[in-house]
């Protein structure tokens, strides 16, 4: 990765987490390819500070609203990041950007057991449930016979969920149902 890339994001990342911040590390990183690999270094790798995780993983996530096949190398080190994040932003972004993939066939069982964990798990924060129900229903659609279990699932937290929870809840669970209809 060039080290012109490297330290032009560095001192991005170290300047604050403002969506013109944002806005500058998606823009080198969609200009050249080395600073997108920078950039994905500065999201995924532990060693670094986990500041720079966080704040790198906003960008990452809205770009792969843009150019979602570019993560997919990736999708490994996502996954690991994702179960090992020493901050809650890294998972949020790292759900998040699953919604906009096309998840490779052979990375479904792992995403639909980690989204699935993240569901389950009452303490995890609500952005992360959310996006994980939303990747959740976007893998099981291509599986019929999980569908009943991921909308029991999903209606069993209804009544103790956020606002949000349930507005996805109730997108989801009409989707889901409209599939096995």
């Amino acid at each position: 990765m060039a080290t012109e890339c490297r330290d032009k994001l560095k001192k991005l990342l170290e300047s604050g987490h403002e969506s013109e911040t944002r806005d500058q590390l998606m823009a080198l990183a969609l200009d050249k390819r080395s600073c997108f690999e920078a950039l994905m270094y500065f999201f995924l790798d532990n060693e670094v500070h986990w500041r720079y995780n966080q704040r790198a993983s906003w960008s990452v996530s809205i770009l792969a609203e843009r150019k979602p096949e570019w993560l997919l190398p990736y999708m490994d080190a996502m996954i690991e990041a994702a179960l090992e994040a020493r901050h809650a932003a890294v998972r949020r972004n790292v759900v998040r950007l699953l919604q906009f993939m096309t998840i490779p066939q052979d990375y479904e069982g792992r995403i639909y057991d980690m989204c699935f964990q993240f569901l389950l798990d009452g303490s995890e924060t609500v952005a992360v449930r959310v996006f994980s129900m939303t990747v959740l229903a976007h893998i099981a659609v291509n599986y019929p016979d999980m569908i009943p279990e991921l909308v029991t699932t999903i209606k069993s937290y209804y009544d103790t969920g956020s606002a949000a929870y349930k507005s996805r809840a109730k997108k989801l669970i009409k989707t889901l149902e409209k599939a096995i209809a």
